[in-house]
């Protein structure tokens, strides 16, 4: 698979004519979206439900979003999403290993990105009390419908808009999402109907202040 993405990335250099430069485009994109499929087929024969390296910290909730913002701004910016953070209580402590939760919000703001027409709006903010903290990422897609929103986070299956899968499937990555959760000690949920975009409830463990 790299060799066809190099490969199609010499073409690009060396051609004149727009529509062959076009096709090349083309195959240099699949190879690329067909790869990242790879290293998730990898990471999920490797990860289990459970980490025993997982990490532990008590983390003000605050601290931690106002340390990832820019990142969340910069990936979300390539397809010229909208972020929006809203007011995060300043007093709120929760147990999680912090690299383990990044890669999970990493996870979840790559589909907006990758399975999103341009331009979505990406709400974050805390729902739910002190004593069970809980974040959301939440779109404005097209959602997915009751019977489907179950199979979401499933390995392999595919259904719906919004953050779910548009052109080739993201359900393999929330699996690997909810795995991780796991392993922080938490849970995650999908919300959804269609029309009313997706909610993704990250419920982490609060921690004493």
């Amino acid at each position: 698979m790299n060799a066809v993405i190099g490969f199609s990335e010499l073409l690009k250099m060396n051609l004149n004519l727009e529509g062959n430069l076009n096709y090349a485009d083309h195959i240099s994109e699949a190879g690329n979206q067909l790869l990242e499929k790879i290293n998730q087929l990898i990471d999920a024969a490797s990860v289990k439900p459970e980490k025993s390296e997982a990490h532990i910290t008590k983390v003000l909730l605050a601290d931690y979003i106002k340390d990832m913002k820019d990142i969340w701004l910069e990936r979300l910016d390539r397809k010229k999403h909208n972020l929006e953070i809203k007011k995060i209580s300043p007093d709120v402590f929760v147990n999680m290993d912090r690299d383990i939760f990044s890669y999970i919000m990493d996870i979840i703001l790559e589909n907006v990105e990758s399975h999103c027409a341009e331009g979505r709006k990406v709400k974050i903010y805390m729902d739910g009390e002190n004593d069970a903290p809980c974040l959301v990422v939440e779109d404005d897609g097209h959602g997915i419908s009751a019977e489907h929103i179950s199979l979401i986070g499933d390995p392999f299956e595919i259904k719906g808009d919004g953050l779910t899968a548009q052109k080739g499937g993201l359900a393999l990555s929330l699996f690997l999402a909810k795995q991780q959760m796991k392993a922080i000690g938490g849970k995650i949920l999908f919300q959804s109907q269609e029309g009313m975009g997706l909610k993704v409830k990250l419920y982490l463990q609060a921690a004493a202040t």
